[in-house]
C-alpha cells in the first residue's frame, strides 16, 4: 500500500483531535477533573544518570491526559477569539545540564495546545521507527507545552518545546550514541515536515492555524538547513 501523504496524515490526526475534543465536551460534565486517561506507565529509569531532565514540576514523569491536552486547546482558541494573549509556560527557557539546541524556530503565532496534541499524536507513531519501541513519547508536565522522545539505549532524549513566539527542539544528554544521531535526525525531520503541513495546508483559514510563521515563511526551511552543520 502506498505511504499517507502529509496532507492525509493531517487529516487524520485533525480528525482524531476532533474525535476527542467531542467526546470531552460530551462527557466533560460527568468526569471529574481528577479522572484522566493516561498514557504508558511513567519514565522513571528511561534515562542514565547523563541525561539530566529538567526540574519542570511535581509531576514531571506523570502522562498527560489526551482530554487535558483538547481541553487546552479549545481554552487556546476561546482566549484568542476574545483577543486575550496566551501566556508562556512558567519559567521560560531553562539552563540544562548536557543539553543541546538544536534549532529554533521563530513564529507568528502557536496554538500551543493544538499543536503539541498534533505532535504528541504523530510522535507516538514514530515510537516503532526503525524498529519496536526504539521511542517512547511522552508528555511531561501539565504547566508546559513540551514533548518529550525517550531513546531506547537511554543516552539522550529528545525536547519539543512550544512557545506563544517561537518552536524549541533540544536534545537532552551529553553523550548521545551513534545510533540515537542517526535516528535523531529521521524524527527531527518529520517534526519539520509536520510543522509545515501546519503551515502550508491549503484548506485552512490563517486564524484556524496551529503555527504561523513571520514573512517570508521560511524559518521552517531554514531550520533544516541549520541541522546540516550540527
Amino acid at each position: 500500500a502506498n505511504a499517507a501523504t502529509p496532507l492525509e496524515r493531517r487529516a487524520i490526526l485533525m480528525a482524531v483531535v476532533m474525535m476527542f475534543a467531542t467526546l470531552s465536551g460530551v462527557f466533560g460534565a460527568f468526569m471529574s477533573p481528577q479522572i484522566h486517561t493516561q498514557l504508558d506507565s511513567t519514565t522513571e529509569g528511561v534515562v542514565t544518570s547523563s541525561v539530566h531532565l529538567p526540574p519542570r514540576s511535581k509531576e514531571t514523569g506523570l502522562r498527560m491526559s489526551i482530554f487535558d491536552d483538547v481541553g487546552k486547546f479549545l481554552q487556546d482558541m476561546g482566549a484568542q477569539d476574545n483577543g486575550e494573549d496566551i501566556d508562556d509556560e512558567k519559567g521560560g527557557d531553562e539552563e540544562i545540564a548536557g543539553a543541546t539546541r538544536l534549532l529554533t524556530i521563530p513564529a507568528k503565532e502557536v496554538k500551543p495546545g493544538g499543536l503539541r496534541l498534533l505532535l504528541m499524536f504523530y510522535l507516538m507513531g514514530q515510537q516503532n521507527t526503525p524498529e519496536p519501541q526504539s521511542w517512547k513519547a511522552d508528555q511531561p508536565t501539565r504547566d508546559e507545552y513540551v514533548v518529550d522522545m525517550y531513546y531506547h539505549d537511554r543516552t539522550a532524549v529528545l525536547t519539543v518545546k512550544l512557545s506563544k513566539n517561537q518552536i524549541t527542539i533540544d536534545r537532552i544528554g551529553s553523550a548521545p550514541s551513534m545510533s540515537y544521531l542517526a535516528q535523531e535526525s529521521v524524527i527531527v525531520d518529520g517534526i519539520l515536515d509536520e510543522l509545515q503541513v501546519c503551515v502550508t495546508q491549503d484548506d485552512i483559514n490563517d486564524e484556524d492555524r496551529l503555527l504561523l510563521l513571520p514573512e517570508p515563511q521560511d524559518a521552517i526551511e531554514k531550520a533544516r538547513e541549520s541541522l546540516a552543520f550540527m
